[in-house]
């Protein structure tokens, strides 16, 4: 199994499988690519050219065994949402022109013969999470792309990756840990004392990520310290009576924001690992596919460009 290298513009060791968060790089495109492209019904397609050509790069340069791609579908409908009625709830549903070209991104992939992911009650990072743990107890390792630190959770075998594309980052578990200052499988944790003010999850007043990082440090898992905050107290911790009393006072908020932050591994209706092999496109499929969308020929050839890498 090669080693992590890390030039100015890493790629991850071919062969793995590639999950992909589709969201990560459609909103990016959406507010990063002129709105200078249209299909021919005059319907903005700046997110889908965006799109095209972060996936054509994914696949040229992590040259994956397999992949699947996970699009959020779940806003207002999934778990989290019955759990909490205000987790997200600063968020709206895309517009007419974006809900089209969500829907374009998915038709993307599935034109190319990629597999395609989405879920009512499941967020895209529970889908590739799910993939994940199930990849690595067959005994392979994935690459995951995405933007997000919470997909770090998802990193479930000792091989796996998280794949920042956007920022040249290619990151293990111990990249990770220095990163954040916690390893992987803790980060539900941190957030559960800090909140996620981008989900909308409040955390404890009073506890920033330095001080839950430092009452983590005491403990082998944030419950010990919500079953006995009177521990708390006596920790060589600045303020740690006041800690404890903020501790007691809010751990059921802390429990339950730990269920919300947490990423499944659980999610239902997906496909088998061995049914994800990734199969190249040939170029007329190529050509079609970008053609179908009203897509300018330069997806088209980045593209094919991808898909001759990996024959």
């Amino acid at each position: 199994m090669p080693g992590v290298t890390r030039p100015s513009r890493p790629r991850p060791p071919a062969g793995g499988v590639l999950l992909v968060d589709a969201s990560a790089y459609l909103f990016r495109a959406w507010f990063g690519v002129p709105d200078v492209f249209a299909d021919r019904r005059g319907r903005p397609l700046n997110a889908v050219v965006g799109f095209a050509r972060t996936l054509a790069r994914l696949l040229a340069e992590a040259r994956p065994a397999a992949v699947a791609i996970a699009f959020d579908e779940s806003l207002f409908s999934g778990f989290r949402h019955r759990l909490d009625p205000g987790y997200k709830a600063s968020r709206v549903l895309p517009d007419e022109d974006l809900a089209w070209q969500m829907q374009a991104c998915r038709l993307l992939v599935e034109r190319l013969g990629l597999r395609a992911m989405a879920s009512r009650e499941f967020e895209a990072d529970d889908l590739l999470a799910t993939l994940a743990a199930r990849v690595a107890a067959a005994g392979g390792f994935s690459v995951l792309a995405g933007e997000d630190k919470d997909l770090a959770q998802a990193l479930a075998g000792p091989h796996d990756l998280l794949w920042q594309a956007a920022r040249d980052r290619l990151l293990d578990r111990d990249d990770v840990a220095s990163w954040l200052g916690i390893h992987p499988e803790r980060l539900p944790e941190l957030q559960a004392l800090t909140g996620d003010p981008v989900d909308d999850v409040p955390g404890v007043p009073g506890i920033g990520p330095r001080t839950a990082l430092a009452l983590l440090g005491h403990c082998r898992h944030v419950e010990e310290l919500l079953a006995q905050p009177q521990r708390v107290a006596g920790l060589p911790l600045r303020g740690a009576p006041r800690l404890a009393d903020l501790l007691a006072d809010h751990a059921p908020r802390v429990r339950l924001n730990l269920r919300l932050v947490t990423l499944s591994r659980r999610a239902t209706g997906l496909p088998r690992v061995s049914s994800l092999r990734f199969r190249p496109a040939p170029a007329a499929q190529v050509d079609e596919a970008v053609a179908s969308l009203g897509l300018p020929a330069g997806s088209a050839r980045a593209l094919r460009a991808a898909m001759l890498q990996q024959e």
